[in-house]
């Protein structure tokens, strides 16, 4: 990182995960062009989790090469008068791949739900039941975390 002032630890990057809203998947795609794609995810136990379509570009690109890297920002300011944005960011780099475990699967689409919806526990079971055959839900188990903020409280 070249400006380690802004750098935070690895615990504040974790809360950055946790607190953003969504975040941009990066992956190889076709003829070796980047492919990245903002979407909805959670963070927890240290791997990133996300939803998607049993088949398209995105899953195409992660089933050739699970190298991926995952951006999320959960807070950002324009600051006109001082010439910057005052930001949080977290990137991270590490594997993806489909999750197969049905246990997991569940608990990923709960979390995922917890997160980004507002029903009852009855109400996302019933959309998981609804859903269950044709969900997907892939995995990011993270290899490298970093993270930095140029909001003065947020630097450690």
């Amino acid at each position: 990182m070249r400006r380690t002032t802004r750098q935070v630890d690895g615990k504040t990057a974790e809360i950055f995960l946790t607190r953003a809203p969504y975040g941009v998947l990066s992956v190889t795609g076709d003829g070796g062009y980047p492919y990245a794609v903002p979407l909805n995810f959670v963070y927890t136990d240290g791997c990133i989790y996300f939803h998607c379509a049993k088949a398209g570009h995105k899953i195409d690109a992660i089933q050739k090469d699970s190298r991926v890297c995952f951006c999320a920002v959960p807070r950002a300011e324009i600051a006109p008068s001082e010439y910057t944005t005052h930001f949080e960011s977290v990137t991270a780099f590490g594997r993806a791949h489909i999750v197969t475990d049905e246990a997991e699967m569940h608990r990923a689409a709960v979390l995922l739900c917890e997160k980004h919806a507002c029903g009852t526990v009855a109400e996302t079971e019933a959309e998981y039941e609804r859903f269950a055959n044709a969900l997907c839900i892939a995995k990011i188990e993270i290899e490298y975390l970093t993270a930095k903020s140029n909001f003065p409280s947020s630097n450690k």
